[in-house]
């Protein structure tokens, strides 16, 4: 690269890496090639992996069939927003599930609160009141 130019491979450049590139001059092996090219495929908004298998699913929701995907290798049909989470269940049933989980969870988090912020602690006993029952 001439002065002011960015070397190429620098922040910026939008040419495509080539894996046999990587592969002979730069040494990369398998795995991390696999992680490349599954990086590479999770850039388009319609893929997902399988919960079971994480074989690659590339056909997004639709009209006719909702959110459920069903995997090609091993026939396990998931969410596409939500994955195994709600197996059986759709989606809207699945969102209020979470709702009313979380709003049981805050209600007890006050309670504890309100619990022990009235109850009595060492720090408000008086230190004469704590000498008295020392001797008893």
């Amino acid at each position: 690269a001439s002065v002011g130019e960015e070397p190429r491979g620098a922040v910026g450049c939008t040419q495509p890496i080539d894996e046999a590139l990587l592969r002979e001059v730069v040494g990369v092996g398998d795995e991390l090639l696999a992680k490349l090219s599954r990086f590479r495929a999770m850039k388009d908004a319609r893929y997902r992996e399988c919960p079971s298998c994480q074989a690659p699913n590339t056909d997004g929701p639709s009209a006719a069939r909702g959110n459920a995907l069903t995997c090609a290798s091993c026939g396990t049909v998931f969410c596409f927003e939500h994955g195994a989470a709600h197996t059986g269940r759709t989606c809207t049933q699945y969102t209020r599930e979470q709702r009313a989980q979380r709003k049981a969870e805050l209600a007890s988090q006050a309670a504890i609160a309100r619990h022990f912020a009235s109850a009595p602690t060492n720090n408000a006993v008086s230190p004469s009141r704590r000498a008295e029952d020392a001797t008893t």
